[in-house]
């Protein structure tokens, strides 16, 4: 099971280029839990050893990050993170009827993201555009 689980991950990264087909809600959400549990582990980790130091001047208190070679590594993996990751939510979006234009919501503040995680968590729509039932029906007329 968990055999299955890490190589649809790897499957869902390995389709980094892909933004023409659909993917269904359980790959997304896999992907991107997978990536955030991560990403939350790498950082809890960075603040356990270190990397990041606390300064206290009076009644302030602030974090400063010192170079790590962790800090390289975690920031890395974010970025190449999101670059699947954006892919999986358009096909998510295209299962869904929508087009991955809706991305854009991201960049609309405070509702943007809210309203694209709504989007994202549509059930699959059969009639989209974007899945293959659709094209099949157009193949029979």
């Amino acid at each position: 099971m968990i055999k299955d689980y890490f190589s649809s991950i790897w499957e869902t990264a390995k389709n980094f280029s892909d933004y023409s087909s659909c993917a269904n809600r359980k790959e997304f959400w896999g992907f991107f839990l997978f990536g955030l549990c991560v990403i939350v582990v790498s950082y809890i980790l960075l603040f356990t050893f270190g990397s990041v130091a606390e300064v206290s001047s009076g009644l302030h208190r602030t974090y400063v990050s010192t170079s790590h070679p962790w800090d390289w590594l975690v920031s890395a993996f974010v970025i190449l993170f999101l670059i699947p990751l954006v892919a999986v939510a358009v096909r998510r979006l295209h299962d869904s009827g929508r087009s991955g234009f809706w991305m854009l919501l991201i960049f609309v503040p405070l509702v943007g993201l809210w309203i694209l995680l709504f989007l994202l968590c549509l059930p699959t729509n059969p009639n989209s555009e974007y899945s293959e039932t659709f094209f099949d029906s157009l193949d029979e007329k």
